[in-house]
């Protein structure tokens, strides 16, 4: 379970369970990203009330192995965007693969996201934001994590990477940062794109916690809590 309190009064809330199977790890998911209430205008540009607007996906997920240290997954998802009045639905397919090395601390993986059809609101249809992603993650020793990924989208050619680091302390506390690009444009703040966060975690309980400034625009702390059950 995780909440995310976004920009300008924005929130975003996501739930999920997997759970292992003879066919591989079924996940089931929800996400809702809202916008709170925003005002209303007309043709004209007067005030004419306020509405709300607020997008919702639940996914349904399988991955298995599909050799030696190799693991492909994907998700199929419902997409129901809301505006005021208005909603547009479709559904969209992500898929990956994941590869740990042999005698090596390195994970790679690649995925594409957001295969199908865009949202279409009355006689207006915005495509998807389809990304094809590339991803390393190394850790050393068991105590420190690096990761890292580059992300392009195939609609407007936006190229974006991020890395982000781990250090396990006592086994039970993790503290994390990391960096994003294209969030400094975006806030205009020297520190926009940088991130802080920890983890804790006790028994099969943990909580996770994550800060990140944007400027003017505000700051953006996101709150995670996840548990295993046998």
């Amino acid at each position: 379970a995780m909440h995310a309190q976004w920009l300008l009064d924005t929130r975003y809330d996501a739930l999920a369970l997997a759970a292992p199977t003879r066919l591989g790890t079924i996940g089931l998911g929800a996400a809702r990203l809202g916008a709170g209430n925003l005002e209303g205008r007309s043709a004209d540009r007067r005030a004419a009330g306020g509405f709300t607007a607020q997008d919702s996906l639940y996914a349904v997920s399988l991955a298995r192995g599909l050799m030696p240290r190799t693991g492909v997954g994907g998700s199929l998802k419902f997409i129901r965007s809301e505006i005021g009045p208005y909603s547009a639905q479709t559904v969209a397919l992500d898929l990956g693969v994941r590869r740990e090395l042999e005698a090596k601390p390195l994970t790679l993986g690649l995925s594409i996201s957001n295969l199908g059809r865009g949202l279409k609101f009355l006689d207006q249809e915005d495509p998807l934001p389809t990304a094809l992603a590339a991803g390393a993650a190394w850790r050393l020793g068991g105590l420190l994590g690096i990761v890292g990924e580059v992300r392009q989208e195939l609609r407007g050619g936006k190229l974006s990477a991020s890395v982000g680091t781990e250090y396990a302390l006592l086994g039970s506390l993790s503290l994390r940062a990391g960096y994003a690009s294209g969030a400094l444009k975006q806030a205009g703040s020297p520190l926009a794109g940088l991130g802080a966060g920890l983890g804790l975690r006790w028994k099969a309980v943990s909580a996770d916690y994550s800060f990140t400034p944007f400027g003017s625009l505000g700051d953006v702390q996101r709150l995670g809590l996840s548990s295993r059950f046998k």
